[in-house]
């Protein structure tokens, strides 16, 4: 069954920055720090179910979520469908959205596990959709040089005459360091001249998942998102993610847990409608 839209994610950002416009300096004057909230989005997967899937979407005010699915039920405006793997392409034509992200991390086995030339081989039936579509996105740091999956992709796409829109990114890291992450955004742009989509980011240090607390994922995200505003060609971004748990990882990283928002969650919702008053904690 159809889900009902949520119009209030595209809306709240809207109002965000027409309130900011009359009012000088806005009801954050001073302290917020992005002017382009409708950037800020989310990776999202419905462990907790649709039903709350969507009223946790709509409680966080994001420009934009993606489900890591093409998902035809889901018709929100902010909604970008993704092309996961091979096993998706008969949805391609029905996903909704002008947009699709495409080959979720395919030079990872447990992902969309897939060679260079067989997503080539796929790209023109992505194509053929004439939406606008996004590069495979590799897992950090197997995507500038000749030598990385994405270097060769794009080398196989730029030989065959292919279109690919925007490069997509992930970005996990152990380090909370800004410049880093913006030094590796500058790499990845100057490689391949494209805007720039981070679909998944956040601290993570994969051997000790724990390891980085509420707060100190808060802060970051509060930093990291203060930096992807102020560069042009990061179009979008989405942070990981919306619930914990997905795979069995507990980064500490969740927007929501138990139904209330984290403290992420709320550093979130003061960036992402920061024309209000921020999220006090409970």
């Amino acid at each position: 069954m159809a889900r009902a839209a949520i119009p209030a994610i595209r809306l709240l950002p809207l109002l965000a920055v027409a309130l900011s416009l009359s009012v000088p300096g806005g009801a954050h004057a001073g302290r917020c720090p992005v002017d382009h909230a409708g950037k800020l989005g989310i990776g999202a997967w419905p462990l907790e179910g649709d039903s709350s899937l969507e009223a946790d979407l709509e409680r966080l005010h994001g420009g934009w979520f993606h489900t890591w699915q093409a998902r035809t039920d889901l018709r929100d405006p902010g909604f970008v469908p993704m092309i996961r793997s091979g096993r998706d392409l008969p949805q391609v034509f029905a996903a909704p959205s002008p947009v699709l992200l495409t080959f979720n991390e395919p030079d990872e086995a447990k992902q969309a596990n897939m060679s260079v030339e067989l997503a080539l081989a796929y790209w023109p039936t992505l194509m053929a959709t004439g939406k606008r579509l996004g590069s495979p996105a590799t897992r950090t740091g197997n995507e500038v040089g000749p030598s990385s999956w994405l270097g060769r992709f794009m080398a196989g796409a730029a030989e065959r005459g292919y279109r690919v829109d925007f490069i997509a990114v992930h970005y996990y890291t152990q380090s909370p360091d800004i410049d880093a992450f913006r030094g590796y955004l500058e790499r990845v742009h100057e490689a391949y001249g494209r805007p720039v989509w981070v679909t998944e980011w956040a601290l993570a240090d994969w051997s000790r998942p724990g390891r980085f607390s509420f707060a100190e994922q808060a802060a970051f995200f509060r930093r990291a998102s203060a930096m992807l505003d102020d560069l042009p060609y990061v179009e979008r971004h989405a942070w990981f993610g919306l619930y914990e748990g997905l795979d069995g990882w507990k980064l500490h990283s969740g927007l929501v847990a138990g139904g209330r928002l984290t403290e992420v969650g709320k550093a979130f919702v003061d960036l992402a409608a920061c024309d209000q008053a921020p999220v006090e904690p409970e």
